[in-house]
């Protein structure tokens, strides 16, 4: 810990003594740690300064999650100037573990658990050796620029994430090589030299913690809105809808169908509004995100066949949704612009991948099979992709033109376009004239 820190947590104890309260700020830590929780950490932050709370307390309950999430919000805790307390109600595994060292001090609960927090990739496997190294190598410096050079909780921490690291205190072996640490509540407190290995004691809630530590107290529960706990459950989704949001796109495009256009406009309206409900976006990216929509609504039902709008609406859309995962703190901590773009690329990225394998999927096996000819009128069925001069034909609409879609004539279909206004299906039309890509149509 260094001296500024030292000096300010002096102070702000002397204040306390002065006062005769302690004021307490608890922020849960619940489930993965990913995106929300760095910015739940850092408008507790903000409201234990505005609010005069000199300690916060992260009431701990998570499997791990994202490392370098983890390594911004031990960042953030740094910057904390008052007391800061981790409570393991019932896990601090993985990257909860380094969360909890970056604490001023530890408690648990009696049926806490604490360790195991060995890098490892997003699928859960093992990361490149070479890669790993240079990983725990700037750990380890995290942990002791915190925790100091030669402190026990850096020891701790040590052999929870290295399997080759071999610890003992005295004749006493804490740590053997293959393995890795995990604590228990009584063996985190169990004491060494008179000094507990981990944790300095064992509380059945967190009343009971704050009344021992500091007598007098009042506490306060930071309030997570529904828009952020939303916005928490589908972080980890992000990649999936933003996949099936595109896919669904296409296929409303290319078969000028409103129920899978409207499908994927939701499923990325979805992610977009998890950010921006949230507090992690801005109306920037909200106003680029509905002009991408508007573009791509123009595209389907008024110009349809001319690309230009609808490629630009969806250029719009996939820039405010990267937009929108983008941590722009970081740029202002001298992290350059390409550094901070790369998470989420990653994210949109993959859903952009997952679409072109589900498209590829779909035009490759799908065109044989019933399904294809239920949902969608393709070449296959007779769709003419280049239409022919049938100006005067009569024919039958055999989707809704709003105020596009598909007509049947002579038991061939063709794309095609209503002059004015809308039209039923199963409604008589005569062709007036013939574009490029579609034909241009009128009620009987």
């Amino acid at each position: 810990m260094d001296m500024k820190r030292f000096l300010l947590n002096f102070g702000l104890l002397m204040a306390v003594l002065f006062a005769g309260e302690s004021r307490v700020l608890v922020l849960p830590i619940q489930g993965e740690i990913n995106k929300v929780q760095l910015y739940l950490l850092r408008r507790a932050v903000a409201d234990a300064e505005k609010g005069g709370f000199n300690v916060l307390l992260l009431d701990m309950n998570t499997p791990g999650g994202d490392l370098q999430v983890t390594l911004d919000m031990m960042h953030v805790l740094q910057k904390f100037p008052g007391e800061t307390l981790t409570f393991v109600h019932s896990e601090a595994v993985s990257a909860g573990s380094y969360l909890a060292i970056a604490t001023d001090a530890i408690y648990f609960s009696p049926d806490g658990i604490m360790g195991a927090a060995a890098v490892i990739s997003g699928d859960g496997k093992d990361v490149d050796k070479t890669l790993r190294l240079k990983i725990d190598s700037y750990l380890r410096a995290r942990i002791r620029s915190i925790t100091g050079e030669e402190s026990m909780r850096g020891n701790v921490q040590r052999s929870m994430m290295d399997e080759h690291y071999e610890w003992s205190i005295g004749n006493a072996a804490i740590k053997h090589k293959g393995e890795l640490l995990s604590l228990t509540a009584k063996e985190a407190v169990k004491k060494y030299n008179d000094k507990p290995l981990l944790a300095e004691g064992i509380f059945e809630n967190i009343e009971a913690l704050l009344k021992a530590r500091y007598g007098t107290y009042t506490l306060e529960r930071l309030k997570i809105t529904w828009s952020e706990e939303f916005a928490k459950v589908l972080t980890g989704l992000a990649p999936i809808l933003i996949g099936i949001g595109m896919l669904c796109l296409f296929l409303g495009i290319q078969s000028h169908s409103l129920s899978f256009g409207l499908l994927g406009l939701v499923l990325l309206v979805v992610v977009f509004l998890s950010n921006f409900v949230a507090g992690l976006s801005h109306h920037t990216e909200l106003l680029v995100f509905f002009a991408g929509v508007l573009f791509v609504l123009l595209e389907v039902f008024l110009f349809t066949g001319t690309l230009f709008l609808g490629i630009l609406g969806i250029l719009c859309a996939v820039g405010a949704l990267v937009w929108s995962f983008v941590d722009w703190s970081k740029f202002s901590e001298s992290q350059s612009f390409f550094d901070i773009l790369i998470a989420p690329l990653q994210t949109v990225g993959l859903g952009t991948l997952l679409a072109l394998v589900g498209g590829f999927f779909l035009l490759r096996f799908l065109p044989k099979k019933w399904i294809w000819k239920k949902f969608f009128l393709t070449a296959a069925s007779g769709v003419e992709a280049k239409q022919p001069d049938l100006t005067g034909a009569i024919g039958i609409t055999c989707t809704p033109l709003m105020p596009s879609g598909q007509v049947s004539i002579d038991g061939k279909y063709y794309d095609a376009q209503v002059m004015s206004g809308f039209l039923d299906k199963n409604t008589k039309i005569r062709v007036c004239s013939a574009k490029q890509s579609f034909l241009v149509v009128e009620p009987l």
